[in-house]
């Protein structure tokens, strides 16, 4: 099997199959057409997700909502059921994750949902075709409208743990429960010694100060080493050069004795 047949494989454990074999000959899925065949297959799977949780011990556990935008121009006659189904999957999949990886403290589940579909205006920019007195081309301002279908999606944690509080954007280990703060309010709008206790924040402040100072001396430490190295290599260098200079002088020398060596002696006048 080549590379690109084991690479095909491998695609198709994530991908939905996007033929049908019907009497080995292939056809390709059908296209979604309407607008409420995609609303049915939404309700259809993330009715299947809501969890199984008594609603009443979910009341006050801690919720989230998220919501993801699909253009219709996009969607109808372009993506199959299958295929659908599978962008649904991989959204939900991806929002739990995006929860979870800053709220890591409890089991996040699909709690309710809707499903709407909406116009979205943009203001763009077209040519008007006439032109300035510089020959610049002008332009003229419009609206452009585009329906989009919103899933929003509510997800609750079934463990009914609490938020982490982040200082910098760095979780301090400690929860909205924890420092007495309700979990629909954002601890910001708290007192700084609420957020964090102030003897841990010295903390904080310490190891940072401890830390850049250990990384000033290991940066000085780094420079006087290649400084030495530096002084080390000059001196290598003058040495070589005093050695170029001398070995010079020597050539110098034997090339004087040799010329003199090679002149011819002047000749003698006869008496």
């Amino acid at each position: 099997m080549s590379l690109r047949e084991q690479h095909k494989k491998q695609q198709s454990k994530f991908n939905p199959a996007p033929f049908l074999m019907k009497g080995g000959i292939k056809t390709e899925d059908k296209m979604i057409l309407n607008v409420e065949e995609l609303k049915s297959i939404i309700v259809s799977e993330l009715t299947k997700k809501i969890t199984t949780a008594d609603p009443e011990e979910l009341k006050n556990c801690r919720k989230q909502i998220k919501e993801q935008p699909w253009r219709l121009c996009n969607m109808l006659n372009v993506v199959s059921k299958p295929r659908f189904i599978y962008m649904i999957d991989s959204f939900i999949s991806n929002f739990i994750e995006e929860i979870t990886i800053i709220q890591n403290n409890g089991t996040w589940q699909v709690h309710k949902f809707e499903v709407t579909v909406e116009p979205r205006e943009q203001k763009k920019w077209r040519q008007t075709g006439a032109k300035d007195e510089f020959g610049s081309q002008l332009m003229e301002p419009y609206v452009k409208s585009d329906d989009y279908l919103y899933v929003t999606v509510e997800f609750v944690d079934i463990k009914n743990g609490s938020d982490w509080i982040y200082n910098n954007g760095k979780s301090t280990g400690l929860t909205k429960r924890e420092r007495g703060i309700p979990e629909d309010q954002d601890p910001g709008s708290y007192r700084a010694d609420l957020v964090l206790p102030s003897k841990e924040q010295d903390d904080i402040i310490a190891k940072q100060a401890k830390a850049l100072e250990e990384e000033k001396k290991s940066r000085l430490k780094e420079k006087k080493a290649h400084d030495a190295k530096l002084i080390e290599q000059d001196k290598k260098i003058a040495e070589q050069s005093a050695q170029m200079a001398k070995m010079m002088k020597m050539f110098e020398k034997q090339n004087s004795l040799l010329e003199a060596s090679l002149a011819p002696e002047p000749k003698q006048k006869k008496k």
